[in-house]
Order: C-alpha cells, then structure tokens, then sequence
C-alpha cells in the first residue's frame, strides 16, 4: 500500500502499476495491473491559496509520484475524544484491583504480630461467638489465628491445611465449612457442630502451650 498526501493544490499523475502473480489454479503467470491515473487536488476549504501559487493548476510544482510530505495543520485541533477519559478509568480499575488484592492477602491469614497480641483464651471465644452466630467467614478468621498459635513455625494457611492436621470429626467440620465459604455446599452453615468437635478436640489434646485454667463451654449452654 501507498499513501499519496498533497502539500500542494494541483494535478498528480498516478502511474500505472503492475503486479505479477503465478495462478496455481491455471499453472501461469499472470498481471494484476491497475492503470495511470490523473487527480486534481484543490484547495483546503477556509484556506486560501498562497500569493505565490501560479493561478493555472497545469503550471503548479508537480512532486515526484509517491509519498509527499503532509501539509500543516491549520486552524483549531481535533478535539483529543474519548481515549484520556477511557485511559483514566482504567487506571483506576487497575489501581482499585490492586488494592482489593492486597485487602484480600491481608485477610488471608492473620500475620505472627496479631498472633502474639490475641491470646489463646480469646481466639476460643472468638471462634465460640462465630459458631453460635453462624458465621462462617467470623469462624474461618478464629480457625486461622488459633492455628498460627498452635503451631507456630509451620503455621496453616487456608482452612483445608488445617483439617489436614486434625482428627477425623473435626477435619470433616472444616471441609464442609471450607465449602460452604467457596460455595460447594449450598444452605446455611450451622457452627455447632463445628463448635462440638473443637471442644473436643481440645479436651483431648493435653499441650503445654494451652492455658490449663481456660475452659471451653458448650455452645448452647442448657
């Protein structure tokens, strides 16, 4: 392809140009070829010619055939449309992504500086508090402090690695509350039973890390 931009009124003579091509279909050689061609090119409209212009078009500098350089840009410029604003939107989208990302890393697992505030004692009631409200999002975050305690250099990170660590009842609690949040299981989530195996899981477990004086209630106390 050539692009042929006019600095000038006038007339252009457009040569004739040939292309060979073999046909594999007929087994030759053949020509595409589109003829000469003669263009009139007047004047921008609004903008008058130069005093220098010769009056006769005939008589104008005829450039050479091909490119030309473009004339300049006269009067107002285009308005720059839609694209800064389009532009700017997405960098906000990006922005605001970023940002739910890193909201959603933090909330992932709690960090070994809240572990060392939020004692044992408090991680239980927490977690007690979640499970009679049937809270599974409240429950997930107890589960994951009191294993970021419960075992301190090789802490859990998602729900699932803890049921990997635990009894069997109490493993099969964490999964179904592992679907519930990740929507394999429909219905609403009932804590309690979760609520029960822990407690169990507890009163079997004799750990010198675990406050002897802390005792854990049912959680719908009769």
């Amino acid at each position: 392809k050539v692009a042929v931009i006019p600095s000038v009124p006038g007339v252009y003579e457009m040569p004739a140009i040939s292309v060979r091509w073999w046909n594999t279909e007929r087994d030759r050689l053949e020509y595409a070829e589109l003829p000469a061609q003669r263009i009139q090119v007047l004047p921008a409209t609004g903008i008058a010619a130069p005093a220098s212009q010769p009056a006769d078009p005939a008589a104008a500098p005829q450039p050479p055939a091909g490119m030309v350089p473009a004339p300049e840009i006269q009067g107002d410029r285009t308005a720059p449309g839609p694209w800064p604003w389009v532009s700017a939107a997405l960098g906000l989208f990006w922005i605001a992504t970023l940002a739910a990302w890193w909201w959603q890393s933090r909330r992932r697992a709690p960090s070994a500086g809240d572990a060392r505030v939020r004692s044992l004692g408090e991680v239980w009631r927490d977690l007690k508090g979640a499970c009679s409200r049937n809270d599974p999002g409240g429950a997930k975050d107890c589960l994951l402090a009191w294993a970021l305690l419960r075992w301190p250099d090789d802490a859990p990170r998602s729900i699932g690695d803890i049921a990997e660590r635990c009894e069997l009842e109490f493993a099969q609690c964490l999964r179904k509350l592992d679907a519930h949040l990740y929507g394999r299981e429909q219905g609403t989530w009932d804590g309690s039973a979760l609520w029960r195996a822990f407690a169990a899981t507890r009163s079997n477990r004799h750990t010198d890390d675990e406050d002897a004086g802390s005792e854990l209630e049912p959680l719908h106390r009769i």
